[in-house]
């Protein structure tokens, strides 16, 4: 089973908005070597980002280790990661847009649960052109959310 990295509890996440790291260069023998330290910022909200994308690919992989061979929709959905990664819900539309616009996959039917949305076409689409659409409508703006 993957690693999952769970987000920052937001009692944390709240107190503390920025973060400095001090580092000072210096040689191998441990002298500094005339330069100034350097001073890096962390933001929060990059490190909540960073979990966050980090948790969703390894669910993402869990997710399709798990549903490889799996031709029935209600076994595919009910799967333990597949319901994680809808109980991220919107804040994982962009990944799941970034991912199936990458790699066209199932995991588009979480847009439509996420959402509450549904691609109306005319006739009937594929998962690779549910996923395209799905793609379109989001690089236009057009995503609405309830």
């Amino acid at each position: 089973m993957p690693f999952i990295v769970d987000l920052p509890p937001p009692s944390l996440s709240e107190k503390a908005k920025t973060e400095f790291i001090h580092f000072t260069n210096q040689t191998k023998d441990g002298l500094n070597n005339g330069n100034d330290e350097l001073i890096y910022k962390l933001d929060s909200n990059l490190t909540k980002e960073l979990f966050l994308q980090d948790k969703f690919d390894s669910l993402v992989e869990a997710w399709k280790e798990n549903t490889w061979f799996e031709s029935n929709s209600d076994r595919i959905i009910e799967d333990e990661n597949f319901q994680e990664i809808l109980n991220l819900g919107k804040q994982a539309i962009p990944l799941i847009i970034k991912n199936i616009d990458e790699n066209p996959s199932h995991l588009v039917w979480a847009l439509n649960i996420i959402t509450g949305m549904h691609i109306k076409s005319p006739v009937r689409m594929n998962v690779t052109q549910s996923c395209k659409k799905w793609v379109e409508l989001h690089k236009k703006g057009l995503l609405k959310f309830k």
